[in-house]
């Protein structure tokens, strides 16, 4: 069957317009990556359409350097869906720590002596 336009030409460019206005079919497959930003998560297909698109999901802080009175420190948690790392910096404290005047050993001796005694003491009185 061949088919001619109206003014006598070839319909070529007719059919290949008819093609293209058909609708692409498209399966999604979205990716097992992670997609992420600052903010959120989301599995992207090829074709740019998102999907599982969410809010982080951070743990708990867990300090990575310890502030000290002149340097500052640092701190991250990551999102347990997508992994995204988020960092923030600890300011320094300012503060210089305050010097005790017993060490723990020195604590320690002084309880162990103070319970002698007391016990000493009570089993003193009864026998």
């Amino acid at each position: 069957m061949t088919l001619k336009a109206s003014n006598g030409e070839s319909p070529d460019a007719v059919l290949i317009f008819v093609l293209t206005m058909l609708p692409q079919f498209h399966t999604h497959e979205w990716g097992a990556d992670w997609k992420k930003n600052a903010d959120d998560h989301w599995k992207e297909c090829e074709c740019g359409e998102k999907n599982s698109y969410a809010a982080h999901t951070p743990g708990s802080w867990l300090v990575d350097k310890a502030a000290t009175a002149t340097e500052d420190g640092s701190r991250h948690r990551t999102c347990s869906v997508c992994g995204y790392v988020e960092t923030q910096a600890i300011p320094a404290t300012g503060v210089t720590p305050v010097k005790t005047i017993f060490n723990t050993r020195y604590e320690a001796t002084t309880r162990n002596w103070l319970l002698f005694i007391f016990l000493f003491g009570w089993v003193w009185m009864w026998f």
